[in-house]
């Protein structure tokens, strides 16, 4: 068991990385949905290769964007 000035001290180091815990998850959850999707459409038989290739460029966009903005947080936070 560790004594409350230690567990005080451990959350006042780390208050930054707490404040963004919760849009990794949300980033997480978004990036395994898209995981899926991707798996979805590439395994599709209804669609061209061309409209395949377009939906899952579309999906990485979002991904991306969805980084971005984590880290962006991240960076305003001070954390590199």
């Amino acid at each position: 068991m560790i004594s409350p000035q230690a567990y005080t001290s451990v959350l006042n180091d780390n208050k930054k990385l707490l404040q963004l815990s919760s849009q990794i998850s949300a980033f997480d959850k978004q990036k395994n949905k898209m995981r899926r999707l991707k798996k979805q459409i590439e395994s599709s038989k209804a669609l061209s290769e061309e409209q395949k290739t377009q939906r899952v460029d579309e999906i990485q966009k979002k991904e991306l964007t969805l980084m971005i903005a984590v880290i962006k947080k991240a960076q305003a936070l001070g954390i590199s």
